[in-house]
């Protein structure tokens, strides 16, 4: 029989290996799903540990800094300061456990400090201007919110945190900030509670860390050392006005290799152990009674492994059970048995009837079915209530059909897992994703991505709909949008795009370009984008942008640069564009050594044509004498309106006797008579003329004289022209004894202030007054501020009557306001000279607290050009007028210039529409077309507007439509002396009553 025997040994044999290579793959299977298994538990009892170690460290550090709470409640009571502090604090310390210290800071400067030994330094520092605190107590004083800064060092030495509240006292009209309380807590004394070194005895590496607010960087708290192994378990500690981060990973690391290899190597010998068993089986029938103890040793070998394998079936933290084709228990792990409430061995036999609820109970049998007649794995998701502690949770189910070796079908394997957290972040998610899809539509900003590698442009529907196209889906065409840029700009948008992509970090991306719309109009667009990747040699990858469409934008900014530098009448320049052309004009006859000179020119009784005939034929004339006058001179002259009948000619190249000719032809041409609709009119002028350099070296100076000769001209008896000369300078020495009286004025109590009532259009009450500086000269009477103003400021002693004009104004306001009269602002007039001066935000500081006036009482008004003269000084300056609560607005707008790109960073919070404007509102559709320009643009950026000189109720009608905030002028009031002011404002407030 060996062939039988051979026969034998070989299909032992290949049986042996078959049933080896199933055990090994379903033993490695089992290995490395025990092993993810395994690992998911570790990363949650980290995140416990973390999230134990952060929840204490939050509420020490929170109940610490409630000390904060109970000083503010102390100072309010107290009104502003807390007797015996240093006995207080001593008593309230050992009640705050970790908190160190306790201070108070007035105006953001500590004044007291307890306990006062050791913390001497820190009495008298100010957190509002100190770098390391100041953006933290900045952002606590203007939220109204406790904030904590640190870690940092602290003043008086050490490590620590400081949690600040600012506190706001009752005030008229609202509240006021007094200052800060603090709370100091020290290092390492304030993460003691927190007990992170014991994570170290639980067999973890940890660091506490935070992003600092100032540099971005990430700052380390304290850490057991500086690295962390791979994908640390991270725990948030919310705190005011910030985050720390608690990172943990086991020491160790995540993955056990030694580990994984034994249990492979298990597996492996299990199943070697199998597929041998199985040969034995097979050689039973004629080894059986030689091979009954290896069997034996064999099976208890199994059983061991069963053993293990079911131990690690009880720690997997998910619900695990095995059910037959009747819904019975067959097996389970501890974690289903904590839904019900009862031991795992306890359901062994019984179905989901016998622990829940009937309606639950069939709704898990029916899920048995499914699973088994779908003949496949099934999902679904079902909320579940353990018996124990009453948690809830949604639960995502797996269950698995199970057959026998003969396919038959015998039960159904069973896995629940808590999806809880994971559902709500999805969700939270998809509610953020669909409110910032709301927000972009709405605000039509249009989002842009670009992967630079891969050359794929992504963009939101906006970004087509802003400019009238169809979005589509998909990528968008890069080429086809740079394609619709205007042919002038595209070669510009292709170099800044290189420039980018060549330039790195220091290239900021942004620009603005002309794009075609869908209609064919060019629309203005801004174009802003940041690199969000970048590869290893530091060149982008990736970036993120936003396109905006700023054309209504730009067609404001042209039309109001239009109506800065041209008068709307006659389209001429005005006086801001004659000044810079005038001073390039002198400029080049300085550096050619040739001569240039300066007409003046007044129209003769103008004044009677506008009066007689009206004001619409008199701007008739106007345009009509601004034709003739262009026409006169060359075209490299030019001829300015200055307002009024005030015109303006300068002649470059031009001297003495070409000049002469050019005023006789003017006189000439202008005098010729006017068919003016029905009327023929008759106009004559008076020309005054300046040479440079005989008669001054600068546009003030020759303007002046050929002022000074225009009235000369009158004078002699119109219709004539006279050349500046030493004669004329003699009419100067009223401008010096003038002088020379102001410097005397103050110290003869000479000065004083009137006061002219604003009024709000909405409810018509007296929102305010403008201060105006009146002087009673003893021999002179009354002298006009138009007269003396100027002289004060080029003398310089405007300073010192400005600070009696702010302290006079200030104070009469704080009477009011104490008598009942108020609440109403003061609006004073500021000049450059002291808008300039260094000391001024210090002297308003002074002013205001000397009468007692809180900031929100004053205004401080000042002209275009003094606004415009040094753009980012005059920012700097308002801003810190701004901060101390001192209201900003511009006086006169619309007669200067201005750009829009600084008005918008100006703290302004009012526009005031010159009367020049207001004067013919009702006639002129230039003067309506302006006004309503201004209150438009206030609108837009949030500014409020006042318009002064109204004198008539159609003005006003015309005002209130057009949505202007207040007005002032005669039709309500002169300017009124204190006790008139007042009788006024009483009168007026029962005539108005609200």
């Amino acid at each position: 029989m060996p062939f039988a025997g051979s026969h034998s040994t070989y299909r032992t044999t290949a049986v042996a290996i078959g049933v080896f290579l199933i055990a090994a793959f379903a033993a490695e299977s089992f290995v490395w799903s025990f092993e993810q298994y395994r690992l998911q538990h570790e990363h949650t009892t980290a995140a416990g540990y973390a999230a134990d170690r952060a929840q204490t460290l939050r509420m020490c550090i929170e109940r610490a800094m409630a000390a904060n709470y109970a000083l503010a409640t102390l100072v309010r009571q107290s009104n502003g300061s807390i007797p015996n502090f240093a006995k207080v604090a001593d008593e309230m310390l050992p009640f705050y456990p970790g908190a160190s210290e306790l201070a108070l800071a007035p105006n953001g400067v500590i004044a007291e400090v307890a306990p006062i030994q050791g913390n001497e330094r820190a009495l008298g520092l100010n957190v509002l201007t100190y770098p390391p605190q100041h953006t933290e107590a900045a952002i606590s004083r203007d939220s109204g919110k406790l904030t904590l800064a640190g870690p940092l060092q602290l003043v008086q030495g050490g490590l620590g945190l400081v949690g600040r509240l600012p506190v706001f006292l009752d005030a008229p009209g609202g509240s006021r900030f007094w200052g800060f309380t603090e709370v100091v807590m020290r290092f390492p004394e304030a993460l003691a509670p927190a007990q992170l070194p014991q994570l170290l005895t639980q067999g973890y590496d940890y660091q506490l860390w935070r992003v600092n607010p100032d540099t971005g960087a990430r700052q380390l708290i304290e850490a057991s050392r500086a690295g962390l192994t791979f994908d640390p378990v991270e725990e948030a500690v919310h705190l005011p006005n910030g985050n720390w981060t608690l990172s943990i990973t086991p020491i160790q690391g995540w993955s056990h290799p030694l580990g994984l290899s034994l249990e492979i190597a298990l597996g492996l010998v299990v199943s070697m152990l199998l597929g041998y068993v199985a040969k034995l089986g097979l050689e039973l029938k004629s080894h059986e009674l030689g091979l009954e103890a290896l069997i034996s040793t064999r099976t208890a070998e199994a059983m061991l492994a069963k053993n293990q394998l079911e131990a690690t079936f009880n720690a997997i933290p998910d619900l695990i059970w095995v059910k037959d084709v009747d819904g019975v228990y067959l097996n389970c792990n501890p974690q289903l048995g904590l839904l019900y409430g009862v031991q795992c061995a306890d359901m062994i036999g019984k179905t989901d009837h016998d622990f829940a609820a009937k309606e639950l109970a069939d709704y898990f049998r029916e899920g048995d079915r499914r699973a088994m007649e779908a003949n496949e794995p099934t999902v679904n998701e079902v909320w579940l209530t353990f018996a124990g502690d009453r948690y809830r949770g949604l639960f995502e189910t797996i269950k698995t059909p199970i057959r026998d070796a003969a396919a038959k079908l015998v039960g159904v394997l069973g896995i629940s897992r808590d999806i809880t957290d994971h559902k709500r972040t999805l969700e939270a998610l998809r509610e953020s994703e669909a409110r910032l899809n709301v927000t972009l539509e709405s605000t039509q900003i249009g989002i842009w991505e670009w992967d630079i590698e891969r050359e794929i442009w992504h963009t939101s529907a906006s970004y087509y709909t802003m400019l009238g196209y169809e979005p589509t889906p998909g990528p968008a065409d890069r080429a086809l949008w740079l394609g619709r840029v205007h042919p002038d700009d595209r070669q510009g948008v292709a170099d800044k795009i290189q420039a980018m992509l060549a330039g790195g970090a220091a290239v900021p991306y942004q620009y603005e370009t002309r794009m075609m719309h869908a209609d064919g109009s060019y629309r203005w667009i801004s174009v802003r984008g940041k690199t969000v990747a970048r590869d290893a040699r530091g060149n982008p990858t990736r970036m993120l942008g936003v396109r905006i469409d700023i054309s209504d934008l730009k067609e404001a900014e042209e039309r109001i640069h239009w109506l800065a530098h041209f008068d709307l009448l006659t389209g001429l320049p005005n006086r801001a564009l004659l000044n810079a052309r005038m001073t390039h004009a002198i400029d080049v006859a300085q550096r050619n050594q040739t001569p240039l000179a300066l007409i003046f020119l007044d129209l003769d009784h103008f004044k009677k044509v506008n009066d007689t005939l009206g004001h619409r034929i008199g701007d008739e004339l106007l345009m009509e004498v601004a034709r003739r006058m262009k026409g006169v001179v060359r075209e490299e002259d030019m001829v300015s309106r200055q307002g009024g009948d005030e015109f303006v000619v300068v002649l470059p190249g031009t001297a003495a006797e070409a000049a002469a000719m050019v005023a006789e032809k003017l006189l000439e041409a202008i005098a010729r008579h006017y068919q003016i609709e029905q009327y023929e009119l008759v106009v004559t002028p008076s020309i005054g003329i300046s040479l440079y350099p005989d008669h001054g070296e600068d546009f003030d100076a020759l303007l002046k004289c050929a002022d000074i000769a225009m009235y000369r001209a009158k004078r002699d008896g119109r219709n004539t022209y006279r050349f500046f000369n030493a004669e004329m300078q003699a009419h100067s020495t009223r401008s010096l004894q003038m002088e020379s009286a102001l410097r005397r004025a103050l110290e003869r109590d000479e000065f004083s202030l009137n006061y002219q009532p604003q009024i709000a259009l909405n409810d018509g009450r007296v929102m305010g007054a403008e201060a105006l500086l009146r002087w009673h000269h003893p021999e002179w009477g009354m002298v006009s501020p138009a007269e003396f103003i100027p002289i004060a400021e080029d003398s310089g002693q405007i300073l010192k009557i400005g600070e009696w004009v702010l302290r006079t104004a200030a104070a009469q306001m704080k009477v009011w306001i104490d008598s009942g009269l108020g609440p109403m602002v003061i609006a004073v007039n500021i000049s450059a000279l002291q808008f300039r001066d260094s000391q001024l935000p210090e002297l308003l500081g002074r002013v205001l607290e000397d009468v007692r006036l809180p900031p929100e009482y004053l205004e401080l008004e000042l002209t275009e050009g003094v606004a415009m003269g040094d753009p980012l000084g005059t920012i700097a300056i308002m801003e810190n007028l701004h901060q101390r609560g001192i209201h900003m607005s511009i006086d006169d707008f619309g007669t200067g210039y201005s750009s829009l790109n600084y008005l918008k960073r100006f703290q302004i919070y009012k526009l005031k529409i010159d009367q020049s404007f207001v004067h013919n509102i009702t006639e002129d559709p230039e003067d309506r077309a302006i006004v309503r320009a201004i209150i438009g643009l206030a609108r837009s950026l949030n500014m409020q507007t006042i318009a002064e000189g109204v004198e008539s109720a159609d003005q006003l009608a015309f005002l209130r439509e057009q949505g202007c905030d207040g007005v002032q002028g005669y039709y309500f009031s002169r300017p009124l002396t204190t006790e008139k002011f007042e009788e006024y404002v009483r009168q007026h407030k029962e005539k108005n009553p609200h």
